[in-house]
Protein backbone atom coordinates (compact mmCIF):
# COMPACT_ATOMS: atom_id res chain seq x y z
CA UNK A 1 0.00 0.00 0.00
CA UNK A 2 1.19 3.35 -0.72
CA UNK A 3 0.90 5.80 2.19
CA UNK A 4 3.33 8.70 1.29
CA UNK A 5 0.97 10.72 3.99
CA UNK A 6 0.20 7.55 6.01
CA UNK A 7 0.54 6.96 9.53
CA UNK A 8 4.40 5.27 9.09
CA UNK A 9 5.46 8.65 7.74
CA UNK A 10 3.93 11.11 10.24
CA UNK A 11 5.09 9.07 13.04
CA UNK A 12 8.39 9.75 12.04
CA UNK A 13 7.25 13.28 12.75
CA UNK A 14 6.05 12.64 16.39
CA UNK A 15 8.73 10.56 17.50
CA UNK A 16 11.07 13.56 16.56
CA UNK A 17 8.96 15.82 18.89
CA UNK A 18 7.30 13.20 21.58
CA UNK A 19 10.14 10.46 21.38
CA UNK A 20 8.75 6.74 21.33
CA UNK A 21 9.35 3.42 18.76
CA UNK A 22 11.85 4.48 16.07
CA UNK A 23 9.78 1.70 14.28
CA UNK A 24 7.59 3.70 13.18
CA UNK A 25 9.75 6.16 11.06
CA UNK A 26 9.45 6.55 7.66
CA UNK A 27 10.06 9.39 5.45
CA UNK A 28 8.49 12.47 6.09
CA UNK A 29 9.04 15.22 3.61
CA UNK A 30 5.12 17.25 3.55
CA UNK A 31 5.41 17.84 7.77
CA UNK A 32 9.34 18.67 7.76
CA UNK A 33 8.59 22.10 8.23
CA UNK A 34 6.30 21.59 11.09
CA UNK A 35 8.82 19.23 12.72
CA UNK A 36 11.58 21.68 12.57
CA UNK A 37 9.73 24.59 13.61
CA UNK A 38 8.69 22.27 16.91
CA UNK A 39 4.53 22.37 16.00
CA UNK A 40 3.56 19.85 17.91
CA UNK A 41 -0.03 20.64 18.27
CA UNK A 42 0.07 20.66 14.49
CA UNK A 43 2.33 16.95 13.88
CA UNK A 44 0.37 15.47 16.58
CA UNK A 45 -3.02 16.73 14.77
CA UNK A 46 -1.82 15.58 11.96
CA UNK A 47 -0.56 12.09 13.37
CA UNK A 48 -4.05 11.39 14.54
CA UNK A 49 -6.05 12.00 11.11
CA UNK A 50 -3.35 9.77 9.54
CA UNK A 51 -3.86 7.13 12.05
CA UNK A 52 -7.71 6.85 11.39
CA UNK A 53 -7.13 7.25 7.80
CA UNK A 54 -4.55 4.18 7.81
CA UNK A 55 -6.44 2.00 10.13
CA UNK A 56 -6.29 -0.82 7.70
CA UNK A 57 -2.08 -1.16 8.81
CA UNK A 58 -1.96 -2.93 11.99
CA UNK A 59 0.06 0.36 14.10
CA UNK A 60 3.01 -0.88 16.17
CA UNK A 61 3.15 1.53 18.13
CA UNK A 62 -0.20 3.75 19.24
CA UNK A 63 -0.53 7.25 20.30
CA UNK A 64 -0.82 6.64 23.83
CA UNK A 65 2.71 4.20 23.47
CA UNK A 66 4.00 6.75 22.15
CA UNK A 67 3.51 9.39 24.97
CA UNK A 68 5.00 7.30 27.50
CA UNK A 69 8.18 6.49 26.56
CA UNK A 70 11.71 8.03 26.36
CA UNK A 71 12.75 9.90 23.68
CA UNK A 72 15.42 8.41 21.63
CA UNK A 73 15.46 11.34 19.20
CA UNK A 74 14.97 14.84 19.48
CA UNK A 75 13.31 17.10 17.25
CA UNK A 76 16.82 19.11 16.88
CA UNK A 77 18.63 15.80 15.65
CA UNK A 78 19.46 15.67 11.52
CA UNK A 79 16.90 13.12 10.91
CA UNK A 80 15.27 15.71 8.62
CA UNK A 81 18.24 17.11 7.45
CA UNK A 82 20.73 15.41 4.62
CA UNK A 83 24.45 15.08 3.84
CA UNK A 84 26.31 17.39 1.46
CA UNK A 85 25.76 15.78 -2.27
CA UNK A 86 29.27 14.56 -3.40
CA UNK A 87 30.32 11.67 -5.54
CA UNK A 88 29.05 8.62 -4.21
CA UNK A 89 30.44 6.99 -1.36
CA UNK A 90 29.94 3.93 0.42
CA UNK A 91 29.82 5.88 4.11
CA UNK A 92 27.16 8.59 2.58
CA UNK A 93 24.45 5.51 0.94
CA UNK A 94 25.27 3.64 4.16
CA UNK A 95 23.14 6.14 6.15
CA UNK A 96 20.47 5.87 3.85
CA UNK A 97 18.34 3.93 5.84
CA UNK A 98 17.29 0.34 6.98
CA UNK A 99 13.80 -1.33 6.93
CA UNK A 100 12.16 1.78 8.33
CA UNK A 101 13.45 3.48 5.02
CA UNK A 102 14.56 6.52 6.24
CA UNK A 103 18.05 7.70 5.77
CA UNK A 104 20.04 9.42 8.92
CA UNK A 105 23.04 11.45 8.84
CA UNK A 106 26.08 10.51 10.23
CA UNK A 107 29.00 12.19 11.90
CA UNK A 108 32.38 12.82 10.19
CA UNK A 109 33.89 9.53 8.55
CA UNK A 110 37.37 10.37 10.05
CA UNK A 111 37.10 8.75 13.69
CA UNK A 112 40.31 7.59 15.39
CA UNK A 113 39.91 3.73 16.09
CA UNK A 114 40.40 4.21 19.64
CA UNK A 115 41.43 1.41 22.37
CA UNK A 116 38.88 2.87 24.67
CA UNK A 117 35.81 0.86 24.73
CA UNK A 118 37.42 -2.14 23.96
CA UNK A 119 38.01 -5.31 25.75
CA UNK A 120 36.00 -5.89 29.09
CA UNK A 121 33.75 -2.84 27.73
CA UNK A 122 32.40 -4.81 24.89
CA UNK A 123 31.22 -7.79 27.68
CA UNK A 124 30.23 -5.29 30.10
CA UNK A 125 27.79 -3.06 27.44
CA UNK A 126 26.32 -6.59 26.14
CA UNK A 127 25.38 -8.06 29.59
CA UNK A 128 23.99 -4.75 29.98
CA UNK A 129 22.37 -5.25 26.61
CA UNK A 130 20.82 -8.69 27.35
CA UNK A 131 19.19 -7.04 30.95
CA UNK A 132 17.38 -4.77 28.59
CA UNK A 133 16.27 -7.36 26.59
CA UNK A 134 15.06 -9.73 29.32
CA UNK A 135 13.91 -6.75 31.34
CA UNK A 136 11.36 -5.53 28.51
CA UNK A 137 10.62 -7.12 25.93
CA UNK A 138 7.47 -8.23 27.58
CA UNK A 139 7.06 -4.48 27.28
CA UNK A 140 8.48 -3.14 24.19
CA UNK A 141 8.34 -4.18 20.55
CA UNK A 142 11.69 -5.99 19.83
CA UNK A 143 12.59 -4.14 17.26
CA UNK A 144 12.29 -0.76 19.47
CA UNK A 145 14.56 -2.68 21.80
CA UNK A 146 17.20 -3.44 19.21
CA UNK A 147 17.19 -0.12 17.70
CA UNK A 148 17.84 1.34 21.61
CA UNK A 149 21.54 -1.25 21.30
CA UNK A 150 21.89 0.49 17.59
CA UNK A 151 21.67 4.13 19.14
CA UNK A 152 24.19 3.18 21.50
CA UNK A 153 26.60 1.99 19.00
CA UNK A 154 26.32 5.05 17.28
CA UNK A 155 27.03 6.80 20.60
CA UNK A 156 30.24 4.95 20.90
CA UNK A 157 30.90 5.30 17.22
CA UNK A 158 30.83 9.44 17.67
CA UNK A 159 33.14 8.87 20.51
CA UNK A 160 35.65 6.22 18.26
CA UNK A 161 35.11 3.52 20.11
CA UNK A 162 34.59 1.80 16.84
CA UNK A 163 34.93 -1.82 18.21
CA UNK A 164 32.46 -1.42 20.81
CA UNK A 165 30.17 -0.17 18.08
CA UNK A 166 30.85 -2.90 15.61
CA UNK A 167 29.49 -5.26 19.03
CA UNK A 168 26.49 -3.03 19.74
CA UNK A 169 25.21 -2.99 15.65
CA UNK A 170 25.67 -6.95 15.12
CA UNK A 171 24.08 -7.46 18.76
CA UNK A 172 21.33 -5.56 17.59
CA UNK A 173 21.15 -7.29 13.93
CA UNK A 174 20.92 -10.46 15.75
CA UNK A 175 18.15 -9.33 17.69
CA UNK A 176 16.38 -7.76 15.03
CA UNK A 177 17.55 -9.57 11.79
CA UNK A 178 15.68 -6.70 9.72
CA UNK A 179 16.77 -3.80 11.29
CA UNK A 180 18.24 -2.61 7.57
CA UNK A 181 20.26 0.43 9.16
CA UNK A 182 21.68 -1.62 11.71
CA UNK A 183 22.97 -3.77 9.14
CA UNK A 184 24.33 -0.79 7.30
CA UNK A 185 25.86 0.90 10.49
CA UNK A 186 27.38 -2.58 11.13
CA UNK A 187 28.95 -2.31 6.94
CA UNK A 188 30.20 1.25 7.52
CA UNK A 189 32.14 0.20 10.88
CA UNK A 190 33.88 -2.24 9.28
CA UNK A 191 35.09 0.03 6.65
CA UNK A 192 36.36 2.62 9.33
CA UNK A 193 38.42 -0.60 11.28
CA UNK A 194 40.32 -0.87 8.22
CA UNK A 195 37.71 -3.68 6.03
CA UNK A 196 37.21 -3.81 2.52
CA UNK A 197 34.69 -2.82 0.38
CA UNK A 198 34.61 -6.80 -0.19
CA UNK A 199 33.87 -7.08 3.36
CA UNK A 200 31.31 -4.19 3.22
CA UNK A 201 29.54 -5.81 0.75
CA UNK A 202 29.56 -9.34 2.74
CA UNK A 203 27.61 -7.65 5.38
CA UNK A 204 25.10 -6.13 3.14
CA UNK A 205 24.70 -9.37 1.41
CA UNK A 206 24.11 -11.20 4.63
CA UNK A 207 21.06 -8.67 5.92
CA UNK A 208 19.68 -9.37 2.22
CA UNK A 209 18.79 -12.74 2.65
CA UNK A 210 17.22 -11.69 5.88
CA UNK A 211 14.99 -8.90 4.00
CA UNK A 212 15.82 -9.41 0.32
CA UNK A 213 12.80 -6.69 -0.37
CA UNK A 214 14.90 -3.68 1.15
CA UNK A 215 15.70 -1.32 -1.25
CA UNK A 216 17.67 0.38 0.83
CA UNK A 217 19.91 -2.68 0.91
CA UNK A 218 19.76 -2.92 -2.90
CA UNK A 219 21.07 0.45 -2.90
CA UNK A 220 23.80 -0.12 -1.00
CA UNK A 221 24.81 -3.39 -2.87
CA UNK A 222 24.82 -0.97 -5.82
CA UNK A 223 27.11 1.49 -4.57
CA UNK A 224 29.50 -0.62 -2.81
CA UNK A 225 29.87 -2.20 -6.46
CA UNK A 226 30.44 0.92 -8.00
CA UNK A 227 33.15 1.40 -5.56
CA UNK A 228 35.15 -1.82 -6.91
CA UNK A 229 34.11 -0.84 -10.25
CA UNK A 230 31.65 -2.93 -11.15
CA UNK A 231 29.20 -1.15 -13.37
CA UNK A 232 27.06 -3.39 -14.31
CA UNK A 233 26.08 -5.09 -10.96
CA UNK A 234 26.01 -1.21 -9.88
CA UNK A 235 23.04 -0.75 -12.33
CA UNK A 236 21.46 -4.21 -11.33
CA UNK A 237 21.30 -3.36 -7.67
CA UNK A 238 19.75 -0.11 -8.63
CA UNK A 239 17.24 -1.98 -10.97
CA UNK A 240 17.06 -4.28 -8.06
CA UNK A 241 16.14 -1.99 -5.01
CA UNK A 242 13.15 -0.19 -7.85
CA UNK A 243 11.68 -3.34 -8.62
CA UNK A 244 11.15 -3.82 -4.95
CA UNK A 245 9.90 -0.21 -3.87
CA UNK A 246 9.70 1.87 -7.19
CA UNK A 247 8.72 4.87 -4.92
CA UNK A 248 12.27 4.88 -3.04
CA UNK A 249 13.64 8.16 -4.28
CA UNK A 250 17.05 7.48 -2.64
CA UNK A 251 17.67 4.59 -5.23
CA UNK A 252 16.72 7.68 -8.21
CA UNK A 253 18.85 9.92 -6.69
CA UNK A 254 21.91 7.21 -6.41
CA UNK A 255 21.26 6.07 -9.75
CA UNK A 256 21.13 9.28 -11.35
CA UNK A 257 24.84 10.14 -9.66
CA UNK A 258 26.01 6.90 -10.88
CA UNK A 259 25.08 8.09 -14.35
CA UNK A 260 25.85 11.64 -14.32
CA UNK A 261 29.97 10.06 -13.50
CA UNK A 262 29.42 8.28 -16.08
CA UNK A 263 28.51 10.98 -18.41
CA UNK A 264 25.07 9.66 -19.42
CA UNK A 265 23.83 12.94 -18.66
CA UNK A 266 20.33 12.54 -20.81
CA UNK A 267 19.60 9.28 -18.50
CA UNK A 268 20.66 10.56 -15.02
CA UNK A 269 17.93 13.47 -16.33
CA UNK A 270 15.37 10.93 -16.50
CA UNK A 271 16.12 9.15 -13.30
CA UNK A 272 16.29 12.33 -11.09
CA UNK A 273 12.55 13.09 -13.11
CA UNK A 274 11.02 9.82 -12.24
CA UNK A 275 12.21 10.36 -8.62
CA UNK A 276 10.15 13.37 -8.42
CA UNK A 277 7.31 11.51 -9.79
CA UNK A 278 7.24 9.85 -6.41
CA UNK A 279 8.19 12.34 -4.22
CA UNK A 280 8.05 15.89 -5.27
CA UNK A 281 9.20 16.94 -1.58
CA UNK A 282 12.59 15.48 -1.72
CA UNK A 283 14.76 18.33 -1.37
CA UNK A 284 17.89 16.31 -1.93
CA UNK A 285 16.77 15.31 -5.32
CA UNK A 286 16.79 18.77 -6.54
CA UNK A 287 20.36 19.28 -4.57
CA UNK A 288 22.10 16.38 -6.24
CA UNK A 289 20.42 17.20 -10.03
CA UNK A 290 21.40 20.89 -9.49
CA UNK A 291 25.05 20.07 -8.81
CA UNK A 292 24.46 17.48 -11.75
CA UNK A 293 23.44 20.73 -13.74
CA UNK A 294 25.89 22.90 -12.58
CA UNK A 295 29.08 20.44 -13.38
CA UNK A 296 27.69 20.50 -16.91
CA UNK A 297 27.19 24.23 -17.03
CA UNK A 298 23.82 24.46 -16.98
CA UNK A 299 24.05 27.72 -14.32
CA UNK A 300 20.74 28.64 -15.14
CA UNK A 301 18.50 25.19 -14.62
CA UNK A 302 20.96 24.79 -11.50
CA UNK A 303 19.71 27.67 -10.11
CA UNK A 304 16.02 26.81 -10.89
CA UNK A 305 16.29 23.49 -8.84
CA UNK A 306 18.07 24.52 -6.32
CA UNK A 307 15.10 26.95 -5.48
CA UNK A 308 12.85 24.60 -6.42
CA UNK A 309 14.00 23.00 -3.04
CA UNK A 310 13.86 25.61 -1.62
CA UNK A 311 10.38 25.98 -1.67
CA UNK A 312 10.15 22.70 0.00
CA UNK A 313 12.58 23.34 2.59
CA UNK A 314 13.26 26.99 3.25
CA UNK A 315 15.83 26.61 5.85
CA UNK A 316 18.01 23.85 4.09
CA UNK A 317 21.68 25.18 4.72
CA UNK A 318 23.25 22.83 1.65
CA UNK A 319 20.22 24.24 -0.53
CA UNK A 320 21.79 28.03 0.01
CA UNK A 321 24.85 26.92 0.07
CA UNK A 322 24.50 25.88 -3.65
CA UNK A 323 22.88 28.62 -4.61
CA UNK A 324 25.25 30.85 -3.37
CA UNK A 325 27.96 29.04 -5.20
CA UNK A 326 25.67 29.95 -8.54
CA UNK A 327 25.83 33.21 -7.87
CA UNK A 328 29.82 33.46 -7.49
CA UNK A 329 30.34 32.02 -10.91
CA UNK A 330 27.87 34.07 -11.97
CA UNK A 331 30.09 37.25 -10.58
CA UNK A 332 27.32 38.21 -8.21
CA UNK A 333 28.97 38.48 -4.78
CA UNK A 334 26.11 40.35 -2.86
CA UNK A 335 23.45 37.46 -4.11
CA UNK A 336 26.21 35.24 -3.10
CA UNK A 337 26.77 36.14 0.33
CA UNK A 338 23.64 36.79 0.83
CA UNK A 339 22.50 32.85 0.22
CA UNK A 340 25.76 32.04 1.86
CA UNK A 341 24.71 33.84 4.88
CA UNK A 342 21.66 32.32 4.77
CA UNK A 343 23.00 28.90 4.60
CA UNK A 344 24.82 30.24 7.94
CA UNK A 345 22.36 31.20 9.75
CA UNK A 346 20.70 27.72 10.01
CA UNK A 347 24.15 25.83 10.28
CA UNK A 348 26.78 28.38 11.49
CA UNK A 349 30.13 25.61 12.23
CA UNK A 350 29.33 24.55 8.42
CA UNK A 351 33.37 25.12 7.25
CA UNK A 352 32.01 23.92 3.67
CA UNK A 353 29.87 27.02 3.53
CA UNK A 354 32.39 28.89 5.12
CA UNK A 355 35.26 28.24 2.55
CA UNK A 356 32.37 28.82 -0.16
CA UNK A 357 32.07 32.44 1.33
CA UNK A 358 35.60 32.77 1.98
CA UNK A 359 36.56 32.30 -1.72
CA UNK A 360 34.53 34.43 -2.42
CA UNK A 361 35.64 37.49 -0.92
CA UNK A 362 39.01 36.42 -1.74
CA UNK A 363 37.90 35.95 -5.50
CA UNK A 364 35.05 38.10 -5.99
CA UNK A 365 35.09 41.05 -3.83
CA UNK A 366 38.91 41.05 -3.06
CA UNK A 367 38.16 41.64 0.67
CA UNK A 368 41.11 40.09 1.67
CA UNK A 369 40.71 40.74 5.23
CA UNK A 370 37.35 39.27 5.61
CA UNK A 371 38.39 35.95 3.79
CA UNK A 372 41.25 35.29 6.67
CA UNK A 373 38.22 35.88 9.24
CA UNK A 374 36.61 32.95 7.32
CA UNK A 375 39.53 30.83 6.79
CA UNK A 376 40.20 30.72 10.45
CA UNK A 377 36.59 30.26 11.46
CA UNK A 378 36.45 27.18 9.05
CA UNK A 379 40.26 26.14 10.19
CA UNK A 380 38.66 26.47 14.04
CA UNK A 381 35.71 23.78 13.11
CA UNK A 382 38.24 21.80 10.68
CA UNK A 383 41.75 21.99 11.35
CA UNK A 384 42.67 19.38 8.77
CA UNK A 385 40.81 20.90 6.12
CA UNK A 386 43.21 20.68 2.80
CA UNK A 387 41.24 23.25 0.83
CA UNK A 388 40.61 25.71 3.64
CA UNK A 389 44.42 25.33 4.09
CA UNK A 390 45.76 25.49 0.65
CA UNK A 391 43.01 28.51 -1.02
CA UNK A 392 44.68 30.26 2.57
CA UNK A 393 47.84 29.88 1.84
CA UNK A 394 47.11 31.16 -1.95
CA UNK A 395 45.70 34.19 0.26
CA UNK A 396 49.22 34.61 1.96
CA UNK A 397 51.16 34.10 -1.31
CA UNK A 398 49.02 36.70 -3.20
CA UNK A 399 49.72 39.14 -0.21
CA UNK A 400 53.28 38.02 -0.65
CA UNK A 401 53.42 36.95 2.89
CA UNK A 402 55.74 33.59 1.99
CA UNK A 403 56.62 32.29 4.83
CA UNK A 404 52.52 31.76 5.85
CA UNK A 405 51.98 30.80 2.87
CA UNK A 406 54.66 27.96 3.49
CA UNK A 407 53.26 26.85 6.59
CA UNK A 408 49.79 26.61 5.59
CA UNK A 409 50.53 24.49 3.04
CA UNK A 410 53.34 22.17 4.88
CA UNK A 411 49.76 22.24 7.55
CA UNK A 412 47.68 20.65 4.50
CA UNK A 413 50.35 18.53 3.37
CA UNK A 414 50.63 17.44 6.84
CA UNK A 415 47.28 16.46 7.09
CA UNK A 416 46.68 14.92 3.64
CA UNK A 417 50.41 13.75 2.28
CA UNK A 418 49.16 12.73 -1.09
CA UNK A 419 47.17 15.37 -1.96
CA UNK A 420 48.40 16.92 -5.06
CA UNK A 421 46.82 20.39 -4.67
CA UNK A 422 48.78 21.10 -1.21
CA UNK A 423 52.10 19.47 -2.72
CA UNK A 424 51.42 22.08 -5.91
CA UNK A 425 50.63 24.66 -3.58
CA UNK A 426 53.89 24.60 -1.56
CA UNK A 427 56.26 24.34 -4.72
CA UNK A 428 54.52 27.50 -6.19
CA UNK A 429 55.25 29.34 -3.07
CA UNK A 430 58.73 27.74 -3.23
CA UNK A 431 59.23 28.76 -6.55
CA UNK A 432 58.63 32.13 -5.68
CA UNK A 433 60.89 32.32 -2.55
CA UNK A 434 63.58 31.29 -5.08
CA UNK A 435 64.01 27.74 -3.58
CA UNK A 436 64.09 25.65 -7.11
CA UNK A 437 65.73 22.55 -5.86
CA UNK A 438 63.15 22.16 -3.24
CA UNK A 439 60.22 23.09 -5.25
CA UNK A 440 60.98 20.79 -8.37
CA UNK A 441 61.21 17.87 -5.41
CA UNK A 442 57.66 18.85 -4.93
CA UNK A 443 56.36 19.35 -8.40
CA UNK A 444 57.93 15.83 -9.46
CA UNK A 445 55.96 14.17 -5.92
CA UNK A 446 52.79 15.26 -7.08
CA UNK A 447 53.75 14.31 -11.01
CA UNK A 448 54.80 10.51 -9.28
CA UNK A 449 51.48 10.59 -7.71
CA UNK A 450 49.48 11.78 -10.63
CA UNK A 451 51.84 11.41 -13.77
CA UNK A 452 49.46 13.31 -16.22
CA UNK A 453 48.79 16.03 -13.64
CA UNK A 454 49.05 18.70 -16.45
CA UNK A 455 48.63 21.48 -13.53
CA UNK A 456 51.75 20.47 -12.25
CA UNK A 457 53.40 20.67 -15.64
CA UNK A 458 51.92 24.02 -15.93
CA UNK A 459 52.92 25.09 -12.74
CA UNK A 460 56.59 23.70 -13.01
CA UNK A 461 57.10 24.85 -16.90
CA UNK A 462 56.39 28.44 -15.44
CA UNK A 463 58.88 28.09 -12.65
CA UNK A 464 61.31 26.96 -15.14
CA UNK A 465 60.45 29.79 -17.81
CA UNK A 466 60.88 32.68 -14.75
CA UNK A 467 64.18 30.81 -14.17
CA UNK A 468 65.74 31.67 -17.33
CA UNK A 469 65.78 27.58 -18.30
CA UNK A 470 63.65 28.17 -21.45
CA UNK A 471 64.50 24.74 -23.27
CA UNK A 472 63.35 23.14 -19.80
CA UNK A 473 60.03 24.91 -19.69
CA UNK A 474 59.19 24.25 -23.46
CA UNK A 475 59.22 20.61 -22.68
CA UNK A 476 57.39 21.00 -19.38
CA UNK A 477 54.46 23.10 -21.09
CA UNK A 478 54.36 20.69 -23.80
CA UNK A 479 53.43 17.42 -21.29
CA UNK A 480 50.17 19.81 -20.72
CA UNK A 481 49.05 19.17 -23.98
CA UNK A 482 48.78 15.38 -23.33
CA UNK A 483 47.86 15.52 -20.13
CA UNK A 484 44.56 15.50 -18.18
CA UNK A 485 43.92 17.44 -15.35
CA UNK A 486 40.69 17.58 -13.46
CA UNK A 487 40.47 20.81 -12.42
CA UNK A 488 38.52 21.95 -9.25
CA UNK A 489 35.91 23.64 -10.78
CA UNK A 490 34.54 26.05 -8.10
CA UNK A 491 30.97 24.60 -9.09
CA UNK A 492 32.23 21.14 -8.20
CA UNK A 493 30.08 20.69 -5.09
Amino acid sequence: MERPLGWVSLGRAYVNLHGGAPEVCRRSRTFRSHVQQQNVQVVSALCREAFSEDADVEPAVHEQDIESRTPEMSASSSAFSFAVDKSPQVDEIMTAGGSSGEGEDEGPSGEEISSEGEGDDVGDVAKDLGDVVNGEDQKQDIMVVAERIRQEGKTYQEQGKLVLAKELYRKAVELAPKLGKGWQNLARVERRIGGSAEDSLAIIKEALTHDPQNSYLWLTCGVLEQERGNKTQAREMFRKGLEYDRTQVAVYVSWARFESMEGNYDLARKLYMEGTKHDPMCERLYHSWAIMEARVGNAQRAEELFKQGLEVDPKNTYLWHGLGRIAVEQNKPEKARYCFEKALNENPDNAVVLYSLAYMELYRAKDYDAARRLFDRALEIDPTSTKVLVLYSKLEMHEENFAEAAALAEQAIEASPTDSAAIIQLAVVESFRENHSYARQLFKRAIDLHPRNMDAYYRWGTMEWRAGNRELANKLLQKCRTSTYNYEQYIDF
